[in-house]
């Protein structure tokens, strides 16, 4: 992006080889040659390095070194961004950070969270989708997740984790009432997040919001006609509302289940459910 390099400096081809061509990472590093010299960005991306909890994999930790430098262009007010953006899958929607920033606590306003964003669009981290929505570059979410201390960057990460769960299943409870079209709008960006609140939701033994995801996902599944899904995941349900002595929710998963049966003509099966 507008970055002239000298190729007879040695310093220079040296933080490019550092870099080994990756176009991420290279959109990431070189801008900042507008302030730093080779020498001090080489030094930062391998201090980066050997700072890094290694992936085993010799190529991503170098890349994953340069993305500090990629969220250095946070301020620190904005880095507690990196939180929610940690516990997202794919596709991030602004809105909803918003919310869960309300929820959580955070001094995170509207324009300030948009600003954010915008500064990862900048360096290539994040892409905007359609409106409000951003698809998030698959190695920022593995460099985060790979970086536990990220979770600890604001002391409400408890609180975004739970907001983050809460707003997932409050969504996912009112699309699974509707029509598959209706539910499109939701799950074409969100399913991910839907199986990553899920995951939460089990570690943390949140039954009550674990349900409500689930639900969407099988009722999702049943109306795709992906009946082995929709099968498990109605298990999942059933078992859920078990642990729960939810009598009346288990049920509706036994009729769920028969429905299920009765969409692939088992009607032995469907009649015993």
């Amino acid at each position: 992006p507008g970055v002239t390099l000298d190729r007879e400096d040695d310093a220079m081809n040296d933080l490019m080889d550092t870099l080994g061509g990756h176009p991420l990472a290279m959109r990431v590093v070189l801008p900042r040659l507008a302030n730093r010299s080779p020498e001090a960005l080489q030094e930062t991306v391998e201090q980066n390095l050997d700072d890094l909890d290694s992936v085993g994999n010799e190529a991503l930790d170098q890349l994953y070194s340069t993305l500090e430098l990629a969220t250095e262009v946070l301020d620190d007010g904005l880095r507690e961004l990196l939180i929610p953006l940690y516990l997202h899958e794919r596709f991030v929607d602004v809105s909803m950070i918003e919310e869960m920033a309300e929820e959580a606590g955070s001094t995170l306003s509207r324009d300030r969270i948009d600003q954010g964003l915008q500064t990862l669009v900048d360096v290539g981290l994040l892409q905007n989708a359609r409106g409000d929505v951003y698809s998030i570059h698959p190695v920022l979410t593995g460099y985060l997740r790979s970086r536990e201390h990220v979770q600890k960057l604001a002391n409400r990460a408890e609180e975004w984790t739970r907001a983050f769960v809460r707003l997932m299943a409050a969504y996912a409870n009112h699309f699974a009432q509707k029509t598959l079209h209706e539910q499109h709008r939701f799950t074409d960006y969100h399913e991910s997040n839907v199986v990553q609140a899920i995951r939460i939701a089990r570690q943390n033994e949140w039954m009550e919001r674990e349900r409500y995801l689930v639900k969407l996902l099988a009722t999702s599944a049943l109306k795709r006609r992906l009946h082995d899904v929709a099968e498990r995941r109605y298990e999942r349900w059933l078992e859920n509302h078990r642990r729960l002595e939810n009598e009346s929710g288990v049920a509706g998963a036994y009729h769920q289940l028969g429905i299920v049966a009765q969409e692939q003509r088992k009607f032995d099966e469907a009649e015993n459910w």
